[in-house]
């Protein structure tokens, strides 16, 4: 499956901002609001899965920004390595495997605090 991230950021772009949450509402339903919008509604009688859709619901959205920004990140990465792999194989040696860790060292930092 191939995501086109482009488009996916711009809805995230195009949507209420957030941070959006889960405001449940007892036997009537739950809420999911931003900034004092409500986005979407589980009515009477919800069900435990119309509740967690709206959980899921603001939660994904919350987490989209972030989540592409270290998908982002990734691949720059992994653009990187390939890039050194291919200057490696053009001038007739292997690559180094600190050159190697140190190219991809902010893969494994993004979002970690590390």
């Amino acid at each position: 499956m191939s995501t086109d991230l482009d488009t996916l950021a711009a809805q995230v772009d195009a949507a209420t901002p957030g941070p959006w949450r889960d405001v449940p509402m007892g036997s009537e339903g739950s809420v999911v609001i931003a900034g004092g919008n409500t986005i979407t509604t589980a009515r009477k009688p919800a069900t435990c899965r119309e509740f967690a859709d709206a959980e899921f619901i603001a939660a994904a959205r919350n987490a989209l920004p972030d989540l592409l920004a270290e998908l982002a990140a990734a691949r720059a990465a992994l653009a990187r390595c390939w890039g050194l792999a291919d200057h490696a194989e053009s001038e007739g040696y292997a690559i180094k495997p600190d050159e190697l860790r140190a190219s991809v060292h902010g893969v494994w930092r993004v979002g970690s605090g590390s």
